[in-house]
């Protein structure tokens, strides 16, 4: 199986939850926008330490979380014991067919080494009529990332790496599945998953050591 995320996650996974906390309405919006059925399996692909993951166990769902990182899996089951952890990545989900009642990938798509792949993965795990729910951003949005000032030569190379909205739903098309519906969330101060661009107005959040 290619890791080749892991060592990159496994650097930065001790700690990754001083900033990286799961925010409550975006939690909210997970699940109003799953429809999970009552007990429901669900899949968080790209889970890292298992934020979103979590919250949504507590909400009643089963979840199962599968990350490359063997570092940010570790954090995550000290966290809770109760979710299914996995190692493995999007390309090579080790699930079988119609495993799951649906799924979740929080800002993680941009690290798929090969979309095709793991979307014709993700259409084959999820049971018919199963919803997955992405929450990403696009190379537009990257261009206005106060990172760029700081890491000019990463952001270039990030934004080579993600995809415009509609190349990525052409993705999921043909591996199967369609878009049913897109929100736009806009980020604010009391965010509390300082990802990304929300971080601006709090940098030393973000540059820890």
């Amino acid at each position: 199986m290619n890791m080749e995320k892991q060592p990159i996650y496994n650097s930065i996974g001790c700690g990754y939850n001083t900033t990286r906390r799961a925010d409550p309405y975006i939690t909210e919006r997970l699940i109003s926008l799953l429809t999970p059925p009552p007990q429901g399996i669900c899949l968080d692909i790209g889970c890292g330490t298992g934020s979103y993951t979590i919250k949504l166990a507590q909400s009643g769902l089963w979840m199962i979380g599968v990350d490359p990182s063997a570092v940010m899996l570790h954090e995550a089951k000290q966290r809770d014991s109760s979710v299914r952890w996995i190692q493995g990545q999007a390309e090579a989900i080790p699930l079988p067919d119609n495993a799951v009642d649906c799924a979740i990938a929080t800002l993680t798509v941009h690290h798929w080494n090969n979309y095709q792949a793991a979307f014709a993965e993700l259409a084959r795990v999820l049971k018919p009529g199963a919803r997955l729910v992405i929450f990403t951003f696009t190379p537009e949005q990257e261009r206005g990332y106060w990172f760029n000032h700081f890491f000019p030569e990463m952001m270039k190379r990030g934004m080579l790496k993600s995809l415009p909205l509609n190349t990525l739903a052409g993705h999921a098309l043909e591996a199967g599945l369609k878009l049913i519906e897109t929100e736009k969330y806009f980020v604010h101060d009391g965010l509390q998953d300082l990802f990304g661009y929300s971080g601006k107005k709090r940098p030393r959040k973000i540059f820890r050591s």
